[in-house]
């Protein structure tokens, strides 16, 4: 989905932008939804490939074709695509909407839906370090944190380079840290959401968090908005952190493998099919360009933005992400546990160990006395649509008349004995609802 979804679509000026987000989308979706709101963008932005729209649903209505017809109505397109399910973080829905009686191609609008509180899955819900909030608090918590995520284009994909280099996470769903003490874990345990407040995650990755008053400028810039791409480029490139990424950023434009002998010992690095132009320009900002053109030289270091060499980047050490991730392995624990101290979670930290150890034992278990390896040493040799069906109708025997879905727990409370007179009962009734169609 993105820029691409809709074909036969064209791209519209700033003002037109504007004339269409405030007097024909926006409206609508403020009428239907709990919140509907656009990302910001650049007021120097010239043209827009498409228009982007987030939207807080009341969990209500969980039909996504549903939903999308309504806003196809609401709005007179005249064609719509989807992906994702409402009751998950990514659901989002591309329309084909015409700007006006003269408009032939029309215009592509990306609707993002974010799920209340009481629609996202369980794992998300014990993931959320946050204080006891109602659900309308915190479902509109996590809007705010899906809108900021999409302000200002490429910002949010920069600030993610520099999360991952940090050992931690930054999405739609805000600041998150996957607990180090599970990295030697088979599984991999949900990830503990720090905060959702975009202000305070900046503040804490392009800081070095000692400094209240340097973490509260970040905030309030933010805060503030940027004034065109140089405001922007300028606010990151004097941050600390986005200057130590600047090899790692370099990796996501230029191709390492791809460099080429430019003659007279120059040595040109190939760039990247399809890279983004907002991040090729930042990076071209943040490291500076030479004789022809960002990204070539003559051997020696990657020269910084006024084209000195002074503690600029050795070309040798431009490696890729997954090559400097390794590389920060071994810190990955106490970069974790810097991020969790620095947002005082460490109480939320410790629960998250707990539960997901406790999941794990409990999988353990049950797959000890529950599988279908036990299933068939049970009943015999069977189908794996047999041997399915006998575990469904376990587990629906094990959830009972409550239907509270703690069938594992039952399970791990029985014996093996217990659990084989099950599935042989099981096994039993699906024979005998076979023979009674047949």
């Amino acid at each position: 989905m993105g820029g691409k979804a809709i074909s036969g679509v064209r791209r519209i000026t700033s003002s037109e932008h504007t004339q269409l987000l405030y007097h024909k989308l926006l409206p609508p979706l403020r009428r239907r939804f709990i919140r509907a709101e656009s990302p910001r963008y650049l007021p120097t932005k010239q043209t827009h490939g498409d228009i982007d729209l987030v939207v807080l649903l009341d969990g209500t209505n969980n039909d996504m074709n549903s939903l999308c017809s309504e806003i196809a109505r609401d709005w007179n397109a005249v064609e719509f695509v989807r992906s994702g399910s409402v009751t998950n973080t990514t659901a989002m829905a591309s329309f084909k909407v015409f700007g006006g009686s003269n408009d032939n191609d029309g215009v592509q609008v990306d609707v993002n839906f974010v799920s209340p509180t009481t629609s996202i899955t369980k794992q998300h819900e014990e993931s959320c370090c946050c204080p006891s909030l109602n659900t309308t608090d915190h479902s509109i918590q996590i809007f705010e944190a899906y809108c900021g995520f999409m302000d200002y284009g490429d910002f949010s994909r920069i600030i993610g380079i520099v999360a991952g280099i940090k050992g931690v996470k930054y999405s739609h769903r805000g600041l998150s840290v996957v607990p180090p003490t599970f990295f030697s874990n088979k599984k991999t345990p949900p990830s503990l959401v720090l905060t959702h407040s975009v202000p305070d995650a900046l503040a804490f990755l392009l800081t070095n968090c000692e400094d209240e008053d340097e973490l509260q400028r970040v905030r309030e810039k933010w805060r503030e908005g940027f004034s065109g791409e140089d405001d922007m480029f300028e606010f990151l490139a004097g941050r600390k952190a986005i200057m130590d990424a600047r090899r790692v950023l370099q990796r996501f434009v230029f191709d390492d493998e791809g460099s080429v002998d430019g003659g007279d010992g120059g040595i040109v690095r190939r760039k990247k099919p399809n890279t983004r132009p907002g991040f090729e320009r930042f990076v071209a900002f943040l490291c500076g360009s030479v004789a022809g053109g960002i990204g070539s030289g003559r051997g020696g270091n990657i020269p910084n933005k006024d084209g000195s060499t002074e503690n600029a980047i050795p070309k040798e050490t431009t490696s890729s992400f997954a090559k400097i991730k390794k590389n920060c392995d071994d810190s990955d624990s106490y970069l974790a546990m810097s991020a969790i101290r620095h947002f005082q979670k460490l109480d939320a930290y410790e629960t998250a160990i707990r539960v997901f150890q406790r999941r794990v034992e409990l999988d353990d278990t049950v797959k000890q006395v529950f599988s279908g390896d036990v299933i068939m040493r049970v009943i015999g040799v069977a189908a794996g649509r047999e041997v399915g069906e006998v575990k469904r109708r376990v587990v629906e025997a094990l959830v009972g008349d409550d239907g509270d879905g703690r069938w594992k727990e039952n399970v791990a409370s029985m014996d093996g004995g217990e659990v084989e007179e099950l599935i042989r009962r099981c096994w039993k009734d699906f024979k005998d609802s076979e023979r009674v169609v047949d």
